[in-house]
């Protein structure tokens, strides 16, 4: 596949890297698209500490608990948004095609019909005569919004709101910070510094608001306050990881 043939190509790049005499670490961290920094990182303390065959059986077992937690996420996520998009096209359907063939029924019966029925009717009418439109209009509106929430302002907003959403909003928590914590504890074990390592896990946590909670809490460490001390204020991270963090 495509993607084996760009690592392929990276690997030699790497392996031509190494044999001029520049360390492993470098030579990865120059193809960042396929290597991600987490590997790096955990690839240098690897280096430093002679544990290098270790660390790379920890990064293969890393990314398979992520891709499995990635895909107990994505069922979570994607099943209420399909049930969403097949009731919208049923629906859409029965305007459209169910509800005209009924039209002339109904006005053919000579009765006054009931407000609800008209509404439905005008309802219909209105989707026959601007389903293109709003088929646009819904694309529109969904390439304008990833548009503006790859924006660092508007996403910081975006991304607050979604840890605000109910039920989203705790799956979504939880993903992250199983993301984040499992990243922490890889690194940890692999002999990366915790500073360095809360730069890694912010910065891969999916949400700003917990990148930067992370963030301040690595400041905060380094002006030389204990871990406990420097989570317990972001109200974003769960009480239950930091209990964990206190008593470890």
């Amino acid at each position: 596949t495509a993607t084996n043939k760009k690592l392929k190509l990276a690997i030699g790049k790497v392996q031509k890297h190494v044999e001029s005499g520049q360390d492993l670490p470098s030579a990865l961290s120059q193809h960042p698209k396929i290597f991600e920094p987490l590997f790096v990182e955990m690839i240098s303390a690897g280096v430093e500490g002679g544990v290098l065959d270790r660390i790379l059986n920890r990064i293969a077992e890393y990314i398979e608990k992520r891709n499995k937690i990635r895909s107990k996420i994505m069922g979570a996520l994607v099943y209420p948004i399909v049930v969403l998009i097949i009731a919208f096209f049923a629906v859409t359907f029965i305007l459209v095609k169910v509800i005209p063939s009924f039209e002339s029924m109904f006005k053919n019966a000579g009765n006054e019909l009931p407000y609800l029925t008209k509404m439905i009717i005008s309802l219909s009418e209105f989707f026959q005569a601007n389903i293109i439109y709003m088929i646009i209009a819904i694309v529109l509106f969904f390439v304008g919004l990833k548009f503006v929430y790859s924006l660092p302002g508007p996403r910081k907003y975006f991304d607050l709101i979604f840890l605000r959403m109910p039920i989203y909003g705790s799956l979504l928590l939880k993903g992250n910070m199983a993301r984040v914590t499992g990243t922490l504890s890889t690194l940890l074990k692999s002999g990366v510094r915790l500073n360095n390592a809360l730069d890694t896990a912010a910065s891969i946590s999916g949400n700003i608001i917990l990148e930067e909670s992370f963030l301040e809490t690595k400041d905060s460490i380094v002006k030389g306050n204990t871990f406990k001390d420097s989570i317990s204020p972001h109200k974003y991270i769960p009480t239950m990881v930091k209990q964990m963090i206190a008593v470890g």
